[in-house]
């Protein structure tokens, strides 16, 4: 649809160029006399050139996409200050370009009727260029506040969230604590596959949709959170490999960091070389540690895989395995450490009663 809308402007735009020259060029031919048999036909000029529009329509649109990737990341990376910039160089530049039409190409033009059209492009082309490398010039220049980009909020890149971050729900309470910053950025992507999961007729994945939304309606709802809908204009496929690739590519666009508990989607971003952050990672990382000898009290709830092994678990679900402790199942117990294991899982403690 894009495209088709492009096409039509570049026609509609062309075929204006092509008449405003077809105008200068007849005028010129009244001035030579025989001259204006070399003149092409005026209907013919506006065909030829809404033709070149129509044929430049791609090539526009394509540019037009790329500056669209370019202005998006500045916003999403900048978060005020090179935005600031941006729009301040961007002024500055628009006033160049009306020092620079009033005083130079009026002048040029002076007098010359004929050349109306060609000295309205000009002005409109002058002020194009100084515009955006103004807005362009400023926004690159570094804030220098500490850092690469000051150390700021303004240089916290994006932070992409997946599916499965936002039904987890602990993500607020990270975002909350202040331990993430930047701007949340959620994928439209994700945010239909959680309206699809929801709508779900299986009542496990429709409770996991539902709560994914609750979760995230906390998020938009807090007025410290900065939050945003990205729509990337592109629909993944169904297959999960397809919406995880979707995830990498937008956080590629926007210079973000994945923010995630899916080891697939974390193997996949580290592979394309973006930036993941793996709560679970996080979790473990903060578990309490344990030396051997440290004394805890445990309630022992089940039996162990070996036997006379008893299981007990801490608040923040580590596993603590009591050797001879399955004779008090359902009871308090005091316990020394004898072992630390760490798994893949997670942490594995080995204990026995005192």
């Amino acid at each position: 649809m894009g495209l088709r809308f492009m096409k039509f402007v570049c026609l509609f735009l062309g075929g204006v160029i092509g008449y405003a020259i077809a105008g200068m060029l007849n005028l010129t031919g009244q001035n030579y006399g025989a001259a204006t048999q070399l003149i092409p036909d005026k209907p013919g000029i506006v065909i030829v050139f809404a033709l070149l529009g129509f044929m430049f329509a791609t090539v526009a649109y394509r540019s037009l996409l790329k500056f669209n990737e370019w202005f998006l990341k500045l916003i999403l990376q900048s978060n005020g200050p090179r935005l600031v910039n941006g729009i301040f160089g961007g002024g500055l530049g628009f006033v160049a370009a009306l020092l620079i039409n009033t005083y130079f190409i009026d002048a040029l033009f002076w007098g010359q009727q004929e050349y109306f059209g060609l000295k309205i492009l000009a002005f409109v082309g002058v002020i194009i260029i100084l515009v955006y490398l103004g807005a362009f010039f400023m926004a690159s220049v570094k804030i220098g506040l500490g850092g690469e980009d000051g150390g700021g909020v303004g240089s916290a890149s994006p932070k992409v969230l997946d599916t499965n971050i936002i039904i987890d729900g602990r993500i607020s309470d990270i975002i909350r604590s202040n331990f993430l910053e930047g701007l949340i950025i959620v994928p439209q992507s994700v945010l239909k596959e959680l309206q699809k999961l929801a709508d779900s007729t299986d009542t496990l994945k429709r409770n996991r949709g539902r709560l994914g939304l609750e979760h995230l309606n906390k998020i938009q709802e807090d007025p410290e959170i900065s939050i945003e809908i990205y729509d990337d204009f592109s629909e993944p496929d169904e297959d999960t490999l397809e919406v995880d690739s979707h995830l990498v590519s937008i956080a590629k666009k926007i210079g973000g960091k994945i923010v995630t508990n899916d080891y697939n989607l974390n193997k996949v971003s580290v592979l394309q070389g973006v930036e993941v952050l793996n709560i679970n990672e996080l979790a473990n990382a903060l578990k309490p540690v344990f030396l051997p000898g440290e004394q805890l009290r445990v309630q022992i709830i089940k039996h162990g895989k070996e036997s006379g092994q008893g299981v007990a678990y801490l608040d923040d679900g580590t596993m603590i395995v009591v050797e001879g402790g399955d004779g008090y199942i359902g009871n308090e117990i005091p316990v020394a450490v004898t072992s630390i294991l760490q798994t893949v899982a997670g942490r594995l403690i080995f204990a026995k009663p005192l």
